[in-house]
Formats: structure tokens, C-alpha cells, sequence
């Protein structure tokens, strides 16, 4: 919500009283910005970490860029190249070939294979 809505919506009845409305939310409006409608209020309340001038913004935005060059995250091995995993995935792999191979048998004339 905007800074003169809020002041619609707060000052409803004073500014409806008053026999200049027009001005009389100008001022509201430049009041409220003031006081609400400010980076260094929401930053003394904790709503944002800091504030960034606009001419620091180049400095900033680089110098974070290049915190994030040199992080370094620690991964959990992969279960893919883990030799365990590897070998229990060889022995299932062995295990299903020789029941696979059970079930099927040369055809007679030698041609091929088939179910037996």
C-alpha cells in the first residue's frame, strides 16, 4: 500500500472535516512518508539488513558476487560412486541376470533363446 492510501485510509475523517482536504493530505502524505515510508526506519526495526546508498550499489553488488566465487558447499557423496552402493547394485544386478537366465534356455535348432 502506498503512502497516500494509507493516508486515506487513516485520516478518513480528518481529512473529510477539513475545509482544505487537498492540502491538508499533502501534508499527511509528506508526514507519513517521513516517518513510515523510509529505508533507515525499516532498518532500525529489522526489516532489512542495510541500506545501500545508490552509489554504492556497484561496490556492493560486486564485492557480494564475489563472496559467492569462493563459497564452498559440502555435498554428501554421491550414492552413484559410493563403492558400497556400487557393489550392492553389482550384486543385485548379478542376482537378476542368473534369474533371468534360469527361465530361459537355447532354443533347440540353436538359434536363439526361449522361455522354459
Amino acid at each position: 500500500m502506498g503512502p497516500e492510501a494509507a493516508v486515506n485510509i487513516i485520516y478518513r475523517r480528518e481529512l473529510a472535516a477539513h475545509p482544505h482536504p487537498t492540502e491538508r493530505r499533502a501534508e499527511l502524505v509528506a508526514e507519513y512518508i517521513a516517518r513510515f515510508a523510509n529505508p533507515y526506519v525499516a532498518a532500525e526495526r529489522g526489516y532489512v539488513d542495510d541500506v545501500i546508498e545508490p552509489r554504492d550499489t556497484r561496490r556492493e553488488l560486486i564485492n557480494a558476487l564475489k563472496l559467492c566465487l569462493r563459497k564452498k558447499v559440502d555435498r554428501p557423496a554421491s550414492t552413484a560412486t559410493s563403492p558400497c552402493n556400487s557393489r550392492v547394485k553389482g550384486e543385485v544386478a548379478m542376482v537378476l541376470r542368473e534369474a533371468l537366465w534360469e527361465g530361459l534356455r537355447e532354443t533347440p535348432d540353436g538359434t536363439g533363446m526361449a522361455r522354459a
